[in-house]
């Protein structure tokens, strides 16, 4: 943590300190670059971790036992399922609807709307 105090520089009020920001820096990880650390996916790898209770043969010793330790876990096999026509009706059954009533009620509207002027369609 930084602290810095803000001091009026004239005044009677010269020697108060009038703010004082306070700043939290990260922790740095000095290792972090390491040959050690090359495509590997530990937590104590990373750029911004507290190391600072590692001297580096103790940091290179928990990185390679933690490496062990790590099980890899076989990644889900996709289910490959082909969209069809009808899998599109019933995920969007609703909108079709929608649009088939209005389409129709909009068309039914119009033809009336023809036939009151008596319009000669041909």
């Amino acid at each position: 943590m930084v602290n810095f105090a803000v001091y009026p520089v004239t005044g009677e009020c010269s020697n108060y300190r009038v703010f004082t920001f306070y700043i939290n820096l990260p922790y740095y990880n000095k290792y972090y670059n390491d040959t050690v650390c090359v495509n590997n996916s530990n937590t104590l790898c990373s750029k911004w971790v507290n190391t600072s209770m590692y001297n580096y043969d103790q940091f290179v010793n928990v990185v390679k036992k933690n490496e062990k330790e790590e099980i890899v876990e076989p990644e889900p096999e996709q289910d490959v399922h082909k969209y069809g026509f009808f899998d599109f009706l019933g995920d969007y059954y609703i909108f079709i609807l929608l649009f088939i009533i209005a389409s129709g009620t909009i068309g039914i509207y119009f033809l009336d709307k023809k036939s009151k002027f008596d319009f000669k369609v041909s």
